[in-house]
């Protein structure tokens, strides 16, 4: 692609003594465009990042979460066909990171631009990522979109509280029958448990082996795997 932004970790996309409007002129001006027909854009562009208040202020007196996004606000003054975002939320607190994820959906949501997001963070890869490429050891292991990895890890896992009338016989019974695992650090008054079933039918054949144990369910809930289960999977070995 000819145009071609990157968005680096560490906000080193920007010049610290220039202000955000005339960092965005300045490179706006490396690329061909010219700045005084961009005002408007570069003024629409620091508003949809919440940087208009620090218009004329100093990137050096910026915060990290300002500086961050003022270093994708110069990226995307360019008008890039292609954007690397390199860790883009690293470091930031929550409210800079969730500016950042809102701001990098509306553009993918645009459709005018491909976003190549490098992350270790998987819950905001989940949020905002279409597609998935998990390289280990420089090797692509797995390509797919997000939702499809998902579901090929998806198990009916379950978590179960109990009272704590499930005596300790009962339990390697339960899980050599099925796949348990006791929480360590539960209260004498009850019984924790992780459940992972093959098929959602399962549950309730668990439900009657815990009853004839002589031991009573408080809750249920199932749980829904994550971005970051299914990444440990992979990496570990447990792709399917």
């Amino acid at each position: 692609m000819k145009r071609t932004s990157a968005v680096l970790e560490g906000n080193r996309n920007v010049y610290w003594r220039l202000t955000p409007r005339e960092n965005l002129e300045f490179f706006a001006s490396l690329h061909g465009i010219n700045p005084a027909k961009k005002r408007e854009d570069i003024r629409k562009l620091l508003s949809s990042l919440r940087l208009e208040e620090k218009t004329d202020t100093p990137a050096r007196k910026l915060s990290r979460g300002m500086k961050q996004k003022l270093a994708l606000a110069a990226a995307l003054v360019r008008e890039p066909e292609l954007l690397l975002l390199d860790e883009p939320t690293l470091g930031l607190d929550v409210q800079a990171s969730r500016d950042m994820e809102r701001r990098v959906q509306e553009l993918a949501e645009e459709g005018d631009l491909t976003i190549l997001f490098s992350s270790h963070d998987m819950d905001v890869v989940e949020e905002v990522c279409d597609r998935v490429i998990v390289l280990q050891e420089g090797e692509i292991v797995v390509e797919d979109r997000v939702e499809n990895l998902i579901d090929l890890f998806r198990a009916e896992g379950y978590s179960l509280v109990l009272d704590d009338s499930l005596e300790d016989a009962a339990r390697s019974p339960l899980e050599e029958e099925f796949d348990l695992s006791f929480n360590p650090n539960q209260s004498e008054e009850r019984t924790e448990i992780e459940a992972s079933l093959a098929e959602p039918a399962e549950v309730y054949r668990l439900l009657e082996r815990i009853e004839e144990a002589g031991a009573q369910v408080i809750s249920l809930n199932r749980k829904q795997p994550d971005l970051e289960e299914v990444f440990l999977n992979i990496v570990e070995g447990g792709e399917k």
